[in-house]
């Protein structure tokens, strides 16, 4: 389990200097409580992004049985989740139709140009990225913060639970399960997967922004996406949520159109977004997980 990182857990920061370094600059940055931390300039972005907009662009309200340290993991979630999504591999996905990630987590090419299917892999992408300028369209976004064991979260299979029917038509509601707390962070987990042994595992850059653009695209007003239920045989039916499931829907099952269920799945949106991410923050894409040709092993 990855530890979380500082950020999860500050609401704000004041910058007192600058300190150039050869890679990137590092910000002095003190907390309330008058200690101070070195952060990066993308780290100081998404506190800014947090502090400045997220609240009241996201139309966040309730926050039931919320600590304040679980508002700001939700909030920076978001703010990590929008960081990913305005990688040009995603925000101009027009120029990557044949790029590896669009094949391996979306599906066949051919099917996406013949069959219509590029018009709603990128009018999805479009609507996630702008996701705290379409507030409007619901009146509320109800955050609530949810044990593991309780209803909302024992029966779903991600992070956060996705109610697209609070009040009617007037609101959505956001369970965020307690595993999304434990989390890491979109740059800590970048920064520890990268140096590590398996640095080519997309898997090993799972974080909480991945897991808010897979609820995002389960959202009624943006993509409003349900995942397939993918059959085995000798297997339990099951969701496709880790890399490896994403890149075996997409090549697999079924075997005559296995995009018509890749771009109707939520996950698959957002490992192809961390994959273009990756990519572009590393330049070299994370190869692996390998496709696999029986998903049993992955799906344990």
């Amino acid at each position: 389990m990855h530890i979380m990182h500082w950020a999860s857990c500050i609401s704000a920061l004041a910058v007192t200097s600058v300190i150039a370094t050869p890679s990137r600059t590092r910000h002095i940055a003190r907390q309330d409580d008058g200690t101070e931390l070195s952060i990066t300039d993308e780290e100081l972005e998404i506190t800014n992004d947090v502090d400045g907009n997220i609240t009241t662009w996201a139309n966040f309200w309730g926050w039931t049985d919320c600590s304040d340290g679980q508002k700001d993991a939700v909030k920076r979630g978001l703010a990590e989740a929008n960081r990913v999504l305005q990688t040009p591999g995603v925000s101009q996905i027009d120029k990557h139709w044949n790029d590896y990630a669009t094949v391996e987590y979306l599906g066949s090419p051919w099917y996406h140009k013949e069959q219509h299917g590029r018009e709603l892999i990128k009018t999805s992408l479009d609507k996630a990225r702008t996701y705290r300028q379409h507030w409007y369209q619901a009146a509320d976004t109800d955050i609530i913060c949810r044990a593991d064991g309780h209803d909302d979260c024992k029966n779903e299979a991600s992070f956060i639970a996705v109610n697209n029917d609070l009040k009617g038509n007037e609101g959505i509601a956001l369970s965020f399960c307690q595993r999304y707390f434990s989390m890491g962070t979109l740059l800590h987990i970048y920064q520890e997967a990268s140096q590590g042994g398996q640095k080519h595992d997309l898997s090993q850059y799972d974080n909480r922004g991945r897991a808010w653009i897979t609820a995002i695209m389960r959202i009624k007003w943006i993509a409003g996406l349900t995942a397939p239920t993918v059959t085995f045989p000798g297997y339990s039916d099951g969701k496709a949520e880790s890399a490896s499931q994403a890149k075996y829907v997409a090549k697999n099952y079924p075997v005559t159109d296995p995009a018509k269920y890749a771009i109707r799945n939520p996950s698959s949106y957002a490992w192809y977004a961390m994959a273009q991410w990756v990519r572009k923050k590393s330049g070299n894409y994370p190869h692996q997980p390998q496709t696999p040709v029986d998903l049993a092993p992955a799906w344990q």
